[in-house]
C-alpha cells in the first residue's frame, strides 16, 4: 500500500504479522528481480513462511532489527528463544513526532552505541566487586539482572510479585498481549544464567535490604505518574490539577 508511507512503516501492534501479503503476493509473478517486502514481520515463522511460499525473496523488518540488530544471525544459527522480538510499541518511530531520540522499549541500548559504546550483545566484564541484589523485577529489574549476570556479578533479584511489572497489567489489555515479551524475553534469558537466581513473592524493606549484605544495590521498584499536568506539552504544572479529586491517571483507570 503505497498510499502513504506509514501504512508500510508505522503498522502497529494492532495490524497482523504478514498484514501486506494480500498486496505483495502478485509481485513476483509479473518480474524476475528480487521482491523484498513489509509486514509487521517480528517472528522467525512468518518470515520463514513468506519466503518459503515464494511471496517475497527477502524481509524487510526496519523495527524487528532495532529490537534485535542481530535478528538474521540468531534465526540462521537456531537462537529463536534469543531474540527479542519486536512488540509493535512504536516508540521508535513516534520520535519523529516528538523530536526526542530514537528509543526502543526491547533494546535499550539503541540510540546509545555511539554516544556511550553500548553494544546490544557484548557487555564489559565485572569490576571487583561480586554480589548484587535487584529490588523489583519489572521491566527495568529484569533487565538489570540479566545484564548484571551477563558481566558475571552473582544476582539477587526479589519482587513482591511475580515480576513483570507494569507489563503484566498492560499485556492483559486488548490488542497489547505481544508487549508481554518484554518480559517473557528477559525471565528467559535469566533462567539461563547460573549467576542469577530470582526470588518472587519476596518483599524486601529498608532494613531487609540492608541486612542481606549484598556490595551494590539496584532499586527498580517502578515509578508513579503525575497528576499536575507537568509533561512534554505543558512544561509548567496546571493550576490546581494536582490535587483535583478527579484526576486519574492510566494506571487509576
Amino acid at each position: 500500500n503505497l498510499s502513504d508511507w506509514p501504512n508500510d512503516s508505522v503498522t502497529a501492534r494492532f495490524g497482523e504479522e504478514g498484514a501486506q501479503e494480500p498486496y505483495v503476493k502478485f509481485v513476483k509473478q509479473v518480474t524476475s528481480r528480487p521482491v523484498v517486502g513489509v509486514g509487521r514481520f517480528t517472528s522467525p515463522d512468518v518470515m520463514v513462511s513468506q519466503i518459503q511460499r515464494g511471496i517475497l525473496d527477502m524481509i524487510g523488518a526496519a523495527r524487528p532489527s532495532i529490537a534485535d540488530p542481530f535478528l538474521p544471525r540468531k534465526i540462521e544459527e537456531g537462537r529463536l528463544d534469543d531474540i527479542r522480538e519486536c512488540i509493535g510499541c512504536n516508540i521508535c518511530v513516534t520520535g519523529d513526532w516528538t523530536h526526542t531520540p530514537i528509543q526502543c522499549t526491547q533494546n535499550p541500548t539503541m540510540g546509545e552505541e555511539w554516544r556511550r559504546g553500548w553494544h546490544p550483545e557484548n557487555m564489559n566484564r565485572k569490576g571487583h566487586s561480586n554480589r548484587v541484589l535487584v529490588v523489583g523485577a519489572g521491566p527495568a529489574g529484569l533487565e538489570a539482572a540479566m545484564s548484571l549476570g551477563r558481566r558475571g556479578y552473582e544476582v539477587s533479584l526479589a519482587d513482591t510479585n511475580e515480576g513483570g511489572g507494569r507489563v503484566v497489567k498492560e499485556a492483559g489489555l486488548p490488542g497489547l498481549s505481544v508487549w508481554r515479551r518484554v518480559v517473557d524475553y528477559r525471565l528467559g534469558q535469566i533462567e539461563k544464567l547460573n549467576q542469577v537466581t530470582f526470588y518472587p513473592g519476596s518483599h524486601m524493606d529498608r532494613d531487609s535490604i540492608f541486612s542481606y549484605g549484598a556490595e551494590h544495590v539496584a532499586i527498580a521498584t517502578g515509578s508513579r505518574w503525575r497528576q499536575d499536568g507537568l509533561g512534554r506539552a505543558n512544561w509548567e504544572p496546571l493550576d490546581g490539577v494536582a490535587h483535583h479529586g478527579s484526576v486519574f491517571t492510566p494506571d487509576d483507570i
